[in-house]
């Protein structure tokens, strides 16, 4: 669950319905989104063995025909966090690494699934070395 959240940047919602055959070639995951909009996101090599290793079904099953629900799956997460710390705490720190290192707002918005790129906007943190930065470009 939180390398879910915390690597794919996936909601408390999309995590509870992983199931093992959205498991798809290359390295990604369909994820069912907001809305009913589904979306691929590339995940880690280590994901993937960790999710062909499940048995097949929900990921995260509440009884074998139903998944955990998202209040569930945000509970989990918020009790192997840090306090204050929750499943979009996760979402919007893979949104920002995310940027930081591709410097694509508009990948990052495809791997979270926001429709505005303003929403995405403001997942993303600006670390102090850029506030610095874009100051001194005016000095």
């Amino acid at each position: 669950m939180l390398r879910l959240a915390g690597e794919a940047g996936l909601r408390r919602a999309e995590i509870a319905q992983v199931h093992t055959g959205d498991l798809m070639d290359g390295g990604a995951l369909l994820v069912h989104g907001k809305g009913g909009k589904n979306r691929v996101v590339p995940i880690s090599t280590y994901l993937v063995s960790l999710i062909r290793q499940a048995p097949a079904g929900w990921l995260f099953p509440n009884t074998p025909d139903r998944h955990l629900t998202p209040e569930h799956v945000g509970k989990i997460i918020s009790r192997a966090l840090p306090d204050n710390w929750t499943a979009h705490t996760l979402r919007h720190r893979m949104a920002s690494r995310a940027f930081h290192g591709s410097r694509n707002i508009r990948a990052v918005q495809a791997l979270l699934g926001h429709e505005s790129i303003l929403t995405t906007e403001r997942y993303v943190a600006i670390c102090d070395d850029e506030i610095r930065a874009a100051a001194a470009c005016a000095w």
